[in-house]
This record gives structure tokens, sequence and C-alpha cells, in this order.
């Protein structure tokens, strides 16, 4: 009898699950809206070897359901306002 391996995906659920697409809001103000390299600014996330901002810890917080995302037109942006509440409600940065 030949033996199966075991294929174990990752639930691809999880991660849709943050990422709302839609498109623009009516009162769009781009101000309001941040990438995310600014959001890796304001939360304080940086890459050790260079300093410069870690995309790849937003996206990381993204997937595990720590930070929403909406997607507008095929980029991932973020609420100023949540991200600012983030901050202020860590014990760590906003302490």
């Amino acid at each position: 009898m030949r033996r199966v391996p075991y294929k174990c995906e990752k639930p691809r659920d999880k991660a849709h699950a943050t990422i709302h697409t839609i498109g623009p809001p009516v009162s769009y103000n781009p101000e309001e809206w941040a990438n995310s390299e600014e959001a890796a600014t304001i939360l304080r996330k940086f890459r050790k070897k260079d300093g410069k901002p870690s995309v790849g810890a937003i996206h990381t917080m993204i997937y595990r359901g720590q930070l929403v995302a909406q997607k507008f037109f095929g980029r991932i942006l973020f609420r100023r306002s949540e991200l600012m509440r983030l901050v202020a409600l860590s014990p760590t940065i906003g302490g």
C-alpha cells in the first residue's frame, strides 16, 4: 500500500478576512489614509539591519489579525486614526 504525503495548507480565510477590498469612500481624504511604509513608521516597526520601515512586519500583523487594512485600487491602506489608537493603547510605545 502506497503512502500519501500529508498536506498541510494554511487557511487562506484568515489572511483575507482582515483586508477588505472596496472602492474608495465618497469622502476620500488622502491625509486620512497611510500606506504600509507610513504605517510601519507610525507603529515604529523598523528593520534591524538598516533602520528602514519594515513593511514585512506590517504584513505579518495583518495576517495575524492584529491590524486591519483596506485595499483601494490594489494598494493596502490603513486609517491613521486606527494606527494612532494602537500607539496610544500600546504599553511599550504610547506608555
